[in-house]
């Protein structure tokens, strides 16, 4: 790892650097946040600002440069494990629902939680498993037997629901692709355009964003064909009104299909 990210930015150094009056190349310190996006740090340009400040000097040497960029890794590093891997708005939309049902922000009691699921995930109770991997989970957060969870203890209990359901979804996306007759290469290519128009790094798109990037690629007459939009609408595998990646690459199969029909 330490030989990738030394590399990383040795080519981000050597793109961006400049020579100063002295003859050495240095760094400006307004290109660290250049710097830190192309190595993979995704942080806002206020914090790239406050991590150059650090610096003796407003143009960085190439050591000074590595010693802030692993600097801004281990706070990314701790930042992630602070939100429970979620990203900062999927944090603050989970703290706006718990909020509304805690007392003063503080806590709430365990068998509020179960409303709060199905506001997350409406649906829920239709679907057997997602209800019971719910319920369990509900009863393993408290993790010091109060009845009461606070706001840590809720986010345990998301991001161990959202690992669940992601091994879920990892095997539906190997079963859709099984049956489907994409290609590695198309898979890689709807995985890009599906992370597109994921705005918040959620795992889903939204039915109202996913309309939005159909309109004016695909006819209507094809997303009216066979009722493609009404299974659009009933696609969403967990009642959440939102499309998985292995839902989208049916729903994409379900596309390729009408558009053939219709032409034929």
């Amino acid at each position: 790892y330490r030989d990738i990210h030394f590399r990383d930015v040795r080519r981000s150094f050597a793109k961006h650097a400049e020579q100063g009056p002295d003859g050495e190349l240095g760094l400006p310190a307004g290109q660290m946040h250049r710097v830190l996006l192309e190595t993979g740090y995704m942080v806002r340009k206020a914090q790239a600002e406050k991590l150059a400040a650090r610096a003796p000097a407003p143009t960085l040497p190439f050591w000074t440069l590595c010693r802030l960029v692993d600097e801004a890794r281990h706070e990314v590093r701790e930042k992630i494990r602070h939100n429970k891997c979620f990203t900062d708005l999927e944090v603050r939309k989970y703290r706006e629902r718990f909020n509304r049902l805690s007392v003063g922000g503080q806590c709430i009691q365990k068998f509020q939680l179960a409303s709060l699921m199905e506001e997350l995930y409406p649906g829920i109770k239709q679907r057997k498993d997602l209800h019971d991997r719910a319920r369990a989970l509900i009863q393993a957060s408290d993790a010091n037997g109060d009845n009461m969870i606070d706001f840590d203890e809720f986010l345990t209990m998301m991001q161990m629901f959202r690992y669940e359901k992601r091994l879920e979804e990892i095997q539906k996306e190997r079963e859709v692709m099984a049956k489907s007759n994409f290609t590695p290469q198309e898979r890689l290519d709807f995985r890009k355009i599906f992370d597109m128009f994921d705005y918040d790094a959620s795992g889903d798109i939204d039915l109202n964003e996913l309309s939005n990037m159909l309109d004016g690629v695909v006819t209507t007459d094809c997303l009216n064909h066979g009722g493609v939009m009404e299974q659009l609408r009933a696609s969403s595998s967990d009642g959440s009104r939102a499309l998985s990646f292995a839902d989208f690459l049916l729903f994409m199969q379900e596309i390729v299909n009408s558009t053939a029909a219709a032409a034929g």
